[in-house]
């Protein structure tokens, strides 16, 4: 019998035989749950260990494995990857504050001060229960001295910049970036850098954007930063940790899930 007959011979035994296909089924059902096992391990080692493991803020502590955003990207480094390039150019710059508008629980915040010693950093959020999260990662981090928490309005406070001062501003709140960035505060901002996040209405936001960049063309230069891959910021092959585990559960892990028209603004003063 060749070698050929004799493999169909032994997959039709295992056809017709209920016990040897109860069998399949029930070692099947182990290799499946043997596929979670390096998924279970890295996520254990995730919440158990709560350090941000690369990127710019490498070596922030969480005090709790919850984010108000995505966990895992935040907590891997991977978080906004796009955004990295342009802070670590920001840091070669000496500035008077660092300012996160819709700072959340405070990675952005917290990551600053460990980023710029000694910086002033203000967290601006109208979320009573995220600026308190932050507060207890401000002094597991030791930088409580250097961040001062606002719960009110961003477009106040900006009022109350000097127009003189540099500033690096962060902003992502979810569309009110059109009302907060108006053309009196603007004018505060002459020698501030900025990175926006923004939230267009339209599906087609080419009128808007331009209404909204055309507020800051007297005093800075412009970019504009969409996501390095349409629809998603990482992808589970650019990372070599996670090549033992399948794409289904890997995914997970680097996701954010972004829409496709999701982009930031970054301006730099001329």
């Amino acid at each position: 019998m060749s070698k050929k007959n004799y493999k169909d011979y032994i997959k039709e035994i295992i056809l017709k035989s209920k016990i040897l296909l109860t069998l399949l089924k029930t070692i099947n059902f182990f290799f499946k749950f043997f596929d979670k096992i390096p998924h279970l391990l890295l996520e254990a080692d995730l919440k158990n260990n709560l350090v941000v493991r690369g990127g710019p803020f490498k070596g922030l502590i969480y005090p709790e494995p919850r984010t108000l955003g995505y966990f895992f990207p935040v907590i891997l480094g991977i978080y906004e990857t796009h955004l990295h390039k342009h802070i670590i150019n920001f840091k070669k710059n000496k500035y008077d504050n660092i300012i996160n508008i819709g700072s959340a629980e405070g990675y952005y915040a917290v990551g600053m001060a460990l980023l710029f010693p000694g910086t002033n950093i203000v967290a601006i959020d109208k979320d009573r229960e995220a600026l308190n999260f932050l507060n207890k990662m401000t002094k597991l981090n030791n930088v409580e001295k250097n961040i001062k928490t606002y719960q009110d309005d961003a477009k106040i406070f900006l009022k109350s910049i000097t127009p003189d001062s540099r500033n690096l501003i962060i902003c992502d709140c979810e569309g009110c970036e059109f009302n907060i960035f108006s053309p009196e505060n603007i004018n505060l901002l002459n020698k501030s850098d900025l990175i926006i996040e923004m939230h267009y209405k339209n599906k087609n936001p080419e009128t808007e954007r331009k209404e909204f960049i055309q507020r800051f063309e007297r005093f800075h230069d412009v970019k504009i930063q969409k996501l390095s891959k349409l629809g998603s910021e990482n992808n589970v092959e650019d990372y070599p940790f996670l090549k033992n585990i399948p794409v289904k559960y890997a995914s997970r892990f680097v996701k954010v899930n972004r829409s496709l028209t999701a982009e930031w603004l970054i301006l730099s003063p001329k």
